[in-house]
């Protein structure tokens, strides 16, 4: 059945042997292509293949989307392996998010992910109307919230946004585009925060422009090799810490403060 050659794949791509992992994986999605987790999972593991040998990976991203180029993870996949812009980021972020929304915050956990206590320490006493660019569930909120402060909270994707309602933090939740929302909001909030928000985007201009002059707190991750930014295989982008300080002066910034972090 595809269930049985599925959880084999998993167990295969536990013990790194990917490239067997991933011939169970398509075996079971061409049989059950529904299944947008299986597809999320096929293209983790060829990440994970490509840095052992990219010239395979790459081969069988290839040949996934030459036979579906209709499935959005498969496009975004090939697009980032190439270092390519990608053209479906919203469709495949929410989607990436609705199936990840479960797990998120035990994958959190288990990596020691940093940037929430990162803010906290440097905006230890964050008040007034406070916007949580892309929530997620919502730990930015827990960490936090005060009795100075009210958070508003948006997101592309409707399952983190349940996992943040369930957490009774945020005056307001909305499902919704971040550019779009800071273009209806202008001037609306004493701060905003995009804890690990900017990674999903290249071109971070408009989303600045428009944020600016509002206080923001964001976070990136840095590659000094390239100009600007540059897409990952795993899908995410590296800013150049001059292009973020550049923009941000660009756009009305004057009081720019940076702090290294693992993220």
């Amino acid at each position: 059945t595809p269930e049985l050659s599925y959880n084999l794949a998993i167990i295969l791509k536990t013990l790194e042997e990917y490239e067997q992992a991933l011939a169970l994986m398509f075996n079971a999605f061409y049989l059950a292509p529904q299944n947008a987790d299986w597809s999320l999972n096929i293209a983790e593991t060829i990440v994970l293949f490509y840095a052992k040998a990219p010239e395979k990976a790459l081969k069988i991203a290839e040949n996934w989307y030459n036979k579906m180029p209709e499935n959005i993870v498969a496009k975004h996949l090939w697009a980032a392996l190439n270092g390519k812009a990608v053209d479906n980021e919203e469709e495949y972020n929410r989607l990436l998010f609705d199936v990840f929304a479960e797990n998120y915050e035990t994958v959190l956990q288990n990596i020691n992910y940093s940037v929430v206590d990162k803010i906290a320490e440097i905006t230890p006493d964050l008040n007034g109307k406070i916007l949580d660019l892309g929530c997620g569930t919502g730990l930015a909120g827990l960490k936090l919230k005060n009795q100075q402060n009210t958070f508003y909270g948006i997101d592309l994707s409707a399952a983190m946004l349940q996992k943040a309602k369930e957490k009774n933090i945020y005056e307001n939740l909305e499902q919704a585009d971040a550019l779009m929302y800071l273009q209806q909001h202008k001037n609306e909030f004493s701060a905003i925060i995009a804890a690990d928000v900017f990674c999903y985007f290249g071109d971070l201009q408009n989303l600045l422009e428009t944020a600016a002059p509002t206080k923001i707190i964001f976070s990136v991750e840095t590659d000094l090799q390239t100009e600007t930014y540059k897409i990952q295989p795993n899908g995410r982008y590296k800013h150049n810490p001059l292009y973020i300080e550049n923009l941000l002066q660009q756009v009305g910034y004057t009081n720019i403060k940076s702090y290294p972090l693992v993220l």
